[in-house]
């Protein structure tokens, strides 16, 4: 699997390159819980659907603390 970088944009190619593939578009601030959850979601929509997914990271601007306390 090829992981393509740019900036805050991760694109994750389709397994299979000569099927169709559904686009899946997601807005994450990577320090978020729901970033946090949303991982695991888009690794089993790219095993089971043949998918090209962008995760698009949107950071804040301004974070009093880490919402992340792990």
């Amino acid at each position: 699997m090829l992981i393509v970088v740019y900036f805050s944009v991760v694109k994750l190619p389709p397994h299979n390159v000569s099927e169709p593939a559904f686009d899946i578009a997601v807005i994450v601030d990577p320090v978020s819980r729901g970033a946090q959850k949303v991982g695991p979601i888009l690794s089993v929509l790219q095993e089971v659907l043949n998918c090209h997914i962008k995760v698009y990271l949107n950071c804040v601007e301004k974070n009093s603390d880490m919402p992340l306390k792990r």
